[in-house]
């Protein structure tokens, strides 16, 4: 981290280049003065906001629900524009929402209503990818009843 002593010696540095930093939160930000900043080669760091595109997390519980959760249900929650896209990939079940946990809770909810369709039209009247996708979705839930 440089100090304030770092800063004016890199002024004095006849090799410095002199740079306009951008604002940090956009053109009406008052983070920055309209002062130049001069600083040397070498890259001096600065503050940088970060928001999260994607994460990855397991579902070990579903309260409310009449399920059992018989190991934990791997998800990927995904940002796209303005929503978040929750995902249960290996069995190809989707659900979205306008914040993470909001897609999270649709989600867990869609997992259990496409388990009773499912279970309700039974397995041998499904497709070979389906029939799949639904045997590995029994290894993960079961119903309470």
């Amino acid at each position: 981290m440089l100090s304030i002593r770092d800063i004016s010696l890199l002024r004095k540095s006849e090799t410095s280049t002199s740079v306009e930093p951008e604002p940090a939160f956009g053109p009406t930000s008052t983070l920055w003065s309209n002062q130049q900043v001069f600083f040397s080669p070498i890259a001096v760091p600065r503050p940088v906001i970060q928001t999260i595109d994607s994460l990855s997390l397991t579902i070990a519980t579903v309260d409310g629900l009449d399920y059992e959760i018989l190991r934990p249900i791997p998800v990927v929650i995904e940002r796209d524009e303005d929503y978040f896209i929750a995902s249960f990939n290996e069995t190809n079940i989707h659900a979205s929402g306008d914040t993470m946990e909001r897609a999270l809770t649709n989600l867990k909810t869609y997992i259990g209503d496409v388990f009773d369709e499912v279970s309700a039209i039974g397995s041998e009247n499904l497709g070979p990818t389906l029939r799949y996708e639904f045997a590995l979705l029994q290894t993960y839930i079961q119903s309470k009843c």
